[in-house]
């Protein structure tokens, strides 16, 4: 460094952005269905940040030499050495051209194509609504509100740098607030944990609350029509059935409410627990939370998983609770058909084929055998903790992502192929 120079402004920007970049978590990302993707898997990531990044897989992976089919399996394998893909520690500096509101990636490294600041803060949800002719993409998180985006706008960005304009939400709107008291004190707006949309034309959204109530919205009139109350703690993720027209709720009271949408009363609730067994019969009493619910293509089965609740300040009380779960159930019946407890706390479930894949907090994905629990293999992640993992279901890409800077993608059995960049802090627009 040469001291004549130097710039103390310029290094501590440069600091607080390497700090920044370091500090980003990846908390929900979506692969664009194929009928939204232009031939290529396209895959949506959000931030802590309260941004959103747009990745264009199809020229990374041929530059790769990387050729998913999409009719072949995509097995974990056990006993294979993790390959840690990812260069982004190495990477130059990475071109972009800036418009009003977003910067447009004009390299084909693995980084984002298109990156926007959607929130002011931290996004925790993405979901896909909408039809073919408007195609929209809803984003939602601890700002309290929930937003809707053109996503032909948003493709067309990420697609050509010249077309790239101002993005802007076509609509933002907030959960109702809750009143409490003979007087009707109106409670403070409530972060939105989750979506889920009803049916293939998409017009009815329901969001998972922070205050314990999943509600129902309508696109088309742009109006709430029902709210489902009955949980106990705040929500962390929500289903639509479209067989049954039932909706399901996974909760930190440590249940899944099953609703039906037809009626106005609720149909049960479900408690993952574990078998009682002499030898630990007090077991089945330890209090849990649901941080994750799936179900297969049939709805026939019904996925969960989370973790053990902790006594504020009682770490050390409730040293032998730790590590996570995942629950299994049939759904016509309603018969549990396993409870697996997990050595770390599960934070999002996917089927796979014949298989349930699992990430949570640890640096692994891991495969079930959906009808046993048994584990079947873990494939190493190059991230310390995951948030989400998501499969393609045209290309069979399963993507990872959590606390760190990238989005792990696997194309091969049991192998990160490459990671993605996620460069919040190098987009971010002033």
């Amino acid at each position: 460094m040469d001291p004549a120079t130097y710039d103390e402004d310029a290094y501590r920007a440069e600091l607080r952005r390497k700090m920044q970049a370091s500090e980003v978590i990846v908390y929900q990302a979506l692969f664009a269905p194929e009928h939204l993707a232009p031939g290529q898997p396209v895959l949506v990531a959000a931030t802590s940040s309260g941004m959103i990044h747009i990745y264009l897989l199809g020229k990374v992976m041929v530059r790769g030499g990387i050729r998913p089919l999409p009719s072949a399996p995509h097995p974990l394998h056990t006993g294979t050495k993790s390959a840690v893909a990812s260069t982004c520690a190495h990477l130059p500096p990475i071109p972009y051209v800036r418009t009003n509101c977003c910067f447009v990636r004009t390299t084909s490294s693995p980084g984002p194509n298109l990156s926007f600041q959607a929130h002011p803060t931290q996004i925790y949800a993405l979901r896909f609504a909408g039809d073919g002719t408007n195609p929209l993409l809803i984003s939602s998180g601890g700002d309290q509100d929930f937003r809707v985006w053109s996503w032909k706008d948003v493709l067309a960005a990420a697609e050509s740098p010249a077309s790239a304009k101002t993005l802007e939400p076509v609509h933002i709107a907030h959960l109702e607030r809750r009143t409490l008291g003979f007087r009707g004190a109106l409670l403070p707006a409530s972060e939105v944990n989750d979506i889920a949309v009803s049916n293939a034309a998409g017009h009815h959204l329901f969001l998972a609350g922070g205050d314990s109530v999943a509600q129902e919205w309508d696109l088309h009139t742009q109006q709430f029509t029902r709210q489902y109350e009955g949980h106990k703690e705040y929500l962390h993720a929500v289903r639509y059935l479209q067989h049954s027209q039932e909706l399901v709720t996974g909760s930190e009271d440590g249940t899944l409410g099953i609703w039906d949408v037809r009626q106005d009363k609720k149909v049960e609730f479900l408690r993952p627990q574990p078998a009682v067994t002499t030898s630990s019969p007090s077991a089945s009493s330890q209090p849990l939370w649901v941080g994750a619910v799936a179900h297969d293509a049939s709805e026939m089965w019904l996925a969960c998983g989370g973790g053990k609740r902790h006594a504020p300040g009682g770490r050390a009380q409730h040293a032998q609770a730790s590590g996570g779960f995942l629950g299994m159930w049939h759904l016509p019946s309603r018969v549990p058909v396993h409870y697996t407890e997990t050595s770390s706390d599960v934070h999002d479930v996917a089927f796979h084929h014949m298989e349930l894949l699992s990430v949570g907090n640890d640096a692994s994905l891991k495969k079930w055998n959906r009808s046993s629990g048994q584990l079947l293999a873990a494939a190493h992640s190059t991230l310390p903790s995951c948030h989400f993992c998501v499969v393609d279901d045209a290309t069979d890409i399963i993507a990872v992502g959590g606390t760190a800077p990238m989005i792990d993608i696997y194309t091969m059995p049991g192998v990160v192929s490459f990671s993605l960049v996620v460069e919040d802090a190098a987009t971010r627009c002033t």
